[in-house]
């Protein structure tokens, strides 16, 4: 509990530190292929928005390991791929669950081309804010 000051772009603001969003990122998850997991979130209710990143373990495709890319969810039907991507949903204060697909196509760092990513080069991790 406390007081930050916020800069507006025009002056400095007063801001409630307990206007803070409480935030849960989980640690490098293992990516199965059409396999699932269960993450405790910790937030002590049901998280109103959730996201998630990979993590370059291993370089490939145009990135170096420890870049980050923000994916979205499910996303069915890339290049002839079906069941690329993940889905995630959360159903109770306590947990979000993982579906992983079959596969996992992003955009090449370098080209933009859509390519499915070697899982094992790869670690998940999950974002989620009350």
């Amino acid at each position: 509990v406390g007081d930050k000051a916020v800069y507006n772009g025009t002056v400095w603001e007063k801001w409630d530190v307990q206007d803070e969003k409480q935030r849960f990122t989980s640690s490098a998850q293992t990516i199965t292929p059409s396999g699932s997991l269960t993450l405790a979130h910790g937030l002590g209710a049901a998280p109103f928005w959730v996201g998630a990143y990979l993590e370059c373990a291993t370089a490939e495709l145009g990135y170096a390991i420890g870049d980050k890319v923000y994916i979205g969810f499910m996303d069915v039907g890339v290049e002839s791929q079906n069941n690329t991507g993940l889905s995630v949903f959360v159903n109770d204060a306590t947990n979000i669950k993982v579906r992983y697909g079959s596969a996992i196509a992003i955009a090449h760092g370098g080209t933009g081309a859509t390519a499915g990513i070697t899982l094992g080069s790869w670690r998940l991790r999950i974002i989620a804010e009350l």
